[in-house]
Formats: structure tokens, sequence, C-alpha cells
């Protein structure tokens, strides 16, 4: 199965950014009040690793999508953007 393109356009990921950053910071507060409540190798700490983890790579692919439009709009002759 082939890689498909971006599923948004670069104005509509960076709208998404704040969300997601907004997002990971709750989850990061929620696991530091955890570790002081279950072991290392919970189920709650492991979900909330895991939430970080989606979290931190949903967060790079909004901003791929807005780096690999700007190195494509730099990358391109004068004139043809």
């Amino acid at each position: 199965m082939g890689k498909r393109g971006p599923r948004y356009t670069p104005k509509e990921a960076e709208a998404m950014i704040p969300e997601v950053v907004r997002r990971m910071t709750l989850t990061g507060v929620d696991l530091m009040i955890q570790l002081d409540t279950y072991p290392i190798d919970s189920r709650e700490i492991e979900v909330a690793v895991a939430a970080l983890t989606g979290l931190a790579g949903r967060l790079s692919r909004l901003c791929h999508v807005i780096w690999r439009n700007e190195a494509l709009k730099r990358a391109a002759p004068q004139g043809a953007v």
C-alpha cells in the first residue's frame, strides 16, 4: 500500500497545533500526578505514556505538513507558485 498525501492543508494543520500541544501538556501533568500514586509498571502509567507518544506523533505529522509545504515553496522556481 502506497503512502497517502497529507490529510490537511498547511492552514488546517497550523490551526490544529495549539490544541494538540494543550492536550500534550495536560496529559503530561496527569502523568506527573499519576507517578506519585501508581508504580511505573502500572497500566495507568502505560496508558498515559502511550497517549503522550501518540500526541507527539500527531504534532510531528502536523508540523511536517507545514514544513514540507514551506520547503516546496522555497524549492519552486521563481514565478511558478
